[in-house]
């Protein structure tokens, strides 16, 4: 790469301030992709291999994914694996939550820190034909914790999609989560920026999975630091509050945070040293501004 810096997509603050969610969307993956390289390339070379995770962390996260089906390490029609994108979603569980497959520690996510057998790119079956929905990561114990993670994908609209078959699944699970599901049927398009669909269909995956099991479903969603100034993020987050006070299962909970807060509360002093470092070598990495 040269020395130069490529011309961003966006490069003023009027563009940006006007800019449309997939024009935005198109902007952080430049950021992503070139400034990281930027970063990496003269910092930390490790860092700036193919995948966009390191040292034990890497290995210990190569060798959960070994095997599985839907590996997002394996290149798939001639494109490379889905890991070597800076912006993906997969990639960014991968380096929040790989050192706790290193460490064999809990994970703390709001006020609960869950301990367990930890697994990335977790398949969700819910007893439906076809591919079931995968999260980005698992704790299993008495009590479960899983994790869907987002990076750009809510700086793009969603429209709800479902097979015919959810219908019956849904019938026999809790009411507020079968009424949003309705919902969503009946208007594609209510959510923006929140995947709806999803979230509905890592409850009914997990209902089924563990019947009689506590379940934590953790939306974690990547945010820039000047979220604030940013209309695609105000309206996410206030479609994820919304969500949130429709569906109420006692035996799922629904803990949605930006990986921003997740690592603020990892940066604590009552926390090990050894996460202190990691949050902060998260937003060494991850802290992109508009």
């Amino acid at each position: 790469m040269s020395d130069r810096m490529p011309r961003p997509p966006l490069h003023s603050e009027d563009q940006i301030a006007t800019a449309s969610a997939d024009q935005l969307k198109e902007h952080l993956r430049w950021e992503f992709e070139v400034v990281f390289e930027y970063r990496e390339s003269s910092t930390n070379e490790e860092m700036a291999s193919d995948l966009n995770f390191a040292g034990a962390s890497r290995r210990a996260i190569e060798a959960d994914l070994a095997g599985k089906g839907g590996s997002e390490l394996v290149s798939r029609s001639g494109r490379r694996p889905k890991f070597h994108a800076a912006h993906s979603s997969a990639a960014l569980a991968a380096n929040s939550f790989g050192p706790f497959l290193r460490e064999h520690v809990g994970i703390p996510i709001g006020d609960s820190t869950f301990t367990g057998k930890t697994a990335l790119e977790f398949e969700c079956r819910t007893g439906l034909r076809g591919t079931p929905p995968t999260l980005d990561c698992l704790v299993e114990a008495n009590d479960i914790l899983a994790i869907e993670s987002k990076c750009t994908e809510p700086f793009s609209p969603h429209a709800a999609s479902f097979r015919d078959v959810y219908g019956d699944v849904m019938a026999r699970l809790h009411r507020t989560w079968r009424e949003e599901y309705r919902r969503l049927t009946e208007d594609a398009t209510r959510y923006r920026y929140l995947d709806a669909a999803q979230l509905v269909k890592h409850y009914a995956g997990l209902r089924t999975a563990y019947p009689n099991r506590r379940i934590t479903l953790a939306y974690l969603y990547w945010t820039p630091t000047n979220a604030a100034d940013l209309a695609p993020c105000a309206i996410h987050a206030a479609e994820v509050d919304e969500f949130s006070t429709r569906v109420g299962d006692r035996k799922v909970g629904l803990v949605a945070m930006s990986y921003r807060d997740l690592w603020t509360h990892w940066s604590q002093p009552t926390q090990p040293e050894w996460l202190r470092g990691h949050a902060e070598a998260l937003r060494l990495r991850y802290d992109v501004v508009l």
